[in-house]
């Protein structure tokens, strides 16, 4: 039973389990406009510690970063962030708070969603070139400079091209030849082929929210139907809406653009590591598919025991929002099954988020063939329902929609969140264990044939005496043993 047991803990510690891209990586390359400052928050993923080479202009700061612990650092300009191994990096620039995306994620098309800021696209490669297509009428101008479009804007690695709007940038589409990253409104951009259909709106207690929807479709938002674009949504309460195509979605307070929010089909089911960098109260927020809640645990606490002074649940039709008061400190939130996804996030007692969870990056603009999975845990919505590795490979319908083993996660544990745990490797294990165990058994046994000697034949030379006060001889007695035992007898 034991045995058992010191098993299975090493292999739940071997790591969590990937699913395709995400926004944890190695390499982030970004740039802010003139004259902006941000904070860059920095998280170690799925190692004790690593070394960090942050570039902010001309001036490079070498930082290591301990698991558990967030490290962050002022940025201006183009940025660069270059790991020994995958983080999390978020950007925050006054209220604004948003999960940049590592280099191998990055896409060539994006769309503005704030539409009183600018947009600042940086190149990942050499002959990097951009095309604008505006949404409203007025005048494009790149870097000050009226926009042709008749002409590309053509980029190096690393330069960047500030795009701004006469009437309103939202809606502005920024196309490229090769990937780019692109900040709006100091908000890292997710390009548009990891869109979704279905997005969890929440509402804050002492801060409206406001949400823009960037998209041509029709949604329901709380069983109302609306056409889209160009409609702003104030909530009071959360709530789920569900459209019939891809759109983008934005999280505003007072009109300033606040943070994106990730589609259901995008929330990870890696772990995720959010931390409270203050001693005042925080409010933690957990997104969980209502059948599956109980999957979940906080820092190795099963979510339902989790203990906070203040926790409240919210049900509405396929998810739970659970919500915890929070003080400083990290918290580790995951799930025990692959197949179960869960976001957080964290604000203050204000409403102003101060922690994200990292998310997917499913590519969920690509044809999809149904029941047809092209590869095991390749990011991809194999089934076309909108969900992106969500099945298991155990013959079961885990998604409940009438298919089986259509579109399969990885069933590996990671020791990272980029290498495989081959099944030969817990063979291995198990078997090291236990050649391991039979080594110590063995030593037990021989330490006790050394405090136990057998003897192996009477000899009758040996003698116990016993002193009695009383007596005037004292009485002698013999010792003989044998491997059998062992006689006393009195003489």
């Amino acid at each position: 039973m034991e045995l058992s047991v010191f098993l299975l803990c090493i292999l739940l510690s071997a790591g969590v389990l990937a699913s395709g891209p995400d926004s944890i990586g190695k390499e982030f390359l970004y740039s802010l406009s003139a004259g902006t400052t941000g904070t860059i928050n920095l998280i170690v993923a799925d190692v004790s510690e690593t070394l960090c080479a942050v570039t902010s202009g001309t001036n490079t700061t070498h930082v290591s970063i301990k698991r558990g612990k967030q490290r962050q650092l002022g940025v201006s300009g183009s940025f660069q962030i270059s790991c020994d191994d995958a983080i999390i990096a978020t950007l925050s620039v006054g209220r604004a708070l948003s999960n940049l995306l590592p280099v191998d994620v990055l896409g060539t098309e994006y769309t503005a969603i704030a539409a009183d800021n600018d947009c600042v696209a940086t190149a990942m490669e050499d002959d990097t070139e951009l095309t604008i297509k505006p949404k409203a009428e007025g005048r494009i101008s790149v870097d000050r400079i009226d926009y042709d479009p008749s002409g590309a804007v053509k980029l190096n690695k690393g330069e960047s091209r500030v795009v701004t709007h006469s009437n309103q940038l939202a809606g502005t589409k920024i196309k490229s030849n090769k990937p780019i990253s692109v900040l709006n409104g100091d908000v890292s951009l997710p390009p548009q082929n990891t869109w979704g259909n279905e997005y969890l709106l929440t509402a804050s207690n002492s801060t409206p929210y406001q949400y823009k929807v960037i998209g041509d479709t029709i949604c329901q938002v709380n069983g109302k139907r609306i056409q889209f674009p160009a409609r702003n949504l104030s909530l009071t309460m959360s709530g789920v809406i569900k459209c019939n195509s891809a759109v983008l979605v934005g999280l505003f307070i007072n009109e300033t653009l606040v943070t994106i929010l990730p589609s259901t089909g995008q929330f990870p089911n890696i772990f995720n590591m959010l931390v409270a960098d203050s001693n005042s109260a925080h409010h933690l927020y957990i997104q969980v598919s209502r059948s599956l809640a109980d999957e979940i645990l906080i820092n190795n606490v099963a979510a339902n025991k989790f203990p906070s002074q203040k926790a409240s649940m919210e049900i509405y039709k396929d998810f739970i929002q659970l919500h915890y008061e929070v003080f400083n400190g990290t918290y580790e939130i995951y799930s025990k099954r692959p197949t179960t996804v869960v976001y957080g996030y964290i604000t203050d007692e204000t409403g102003n988020i101060k922690a994200i969870s990292p998310v997917r990056m499913a590519n969920t603009g690509v044809y999809c063939n149904p029941n047809k999975n092209v590869e095991n845990n390749d990011g991809l919505d194999n089934d076309c329902d909108n969900k992106v590795d969500e099945e298991l490979e155990n013959s079961k319908d885990d998604d409940g929609d009438g298919l089986v083993d259509e579109d399969i996660a990885s069933n590996k544990f990671y020791g990272d969140l980029r290498k495989p745990w081959p099944l030969s490797y817990t063979v291995l294990l198990i078997v090291l264990l236990l050649v391991l165990f039979s080594i110590f058994v063995a030593i037990c046994h021989w330490q006790c044939g050394m405090c136990n000697p057998a003897i192996e034949e009477e000899d009758t030379n040996i003698m116990v005496t016993s002193v009695d006060s009383t007596s005037a001889a004292p009485p002698r007695y013999t010792f003989s043993g044998s491997r059998a035992g062992f006689t006393i007898s009195r003489r």
